[in-house]
């Protein structure tokens, strides 16, 4: 009989009232502001600075002359083959051939092989030399 009360009593114990949760952090309006704040900043920071004049940047600036010319620039999908060649010609100018999947004016998924030549001014920014988008 004993060890019955004792069961009962264990069990009632263990099915008190659970415990209240930490109660949630109301924000001030000026809180509030700065949380929103902060968010359009993030969605509105500046595209990034290529770098310094090299192979890397000249890929990564074509990829952006390519994009500003797709109709669906949301939609281009980078294949890893074929592998995009970048060539140096010397005196900061680059010539970087690749391909891209992006859909055409009807939401077909198509390739797309392009070809760009860039150079880098003084130190200060890409140009763009020639560009070239062809469907295969």
């Amino acid at each position: 009989m004993k060890t019955i009360l004792l069961a009962c009593s264990l069990i009632a114990s263990a099915c008190g009232s659970a415990p209240t949760p930490p109660p949630e952090k109301v924000l001030t309006d000026t809180e509030f502001v700065a949380q929103l704040t902060g968010y359009a900043e993030q969605k509105m920071a500046p595209a990034p600075v290529f770098a310094d004049y090299d192979a890397a940047g000249a890929k990564d600036v074509c990829r952006q002359f390519l994009l500003d010319r797709l109709k669906a620039p949301a939609t281009a999908q980078f294949p890893v083959e074929p592998v995009a060649i970048v060539s140096a010609l010397g005196d900061g100018r680059f010539r970087v051939q690749a391909a891209v999947d992006s859909q055409n004016g009807f939401g077909a998924l198509i390739r797309n092989d392009y070809d760009c030549s860039v150079h880098w001014l003084e130190g200060k920014t890409w140009n763009l030399d020639h560009f070239n988008l062809s469907a295969r």
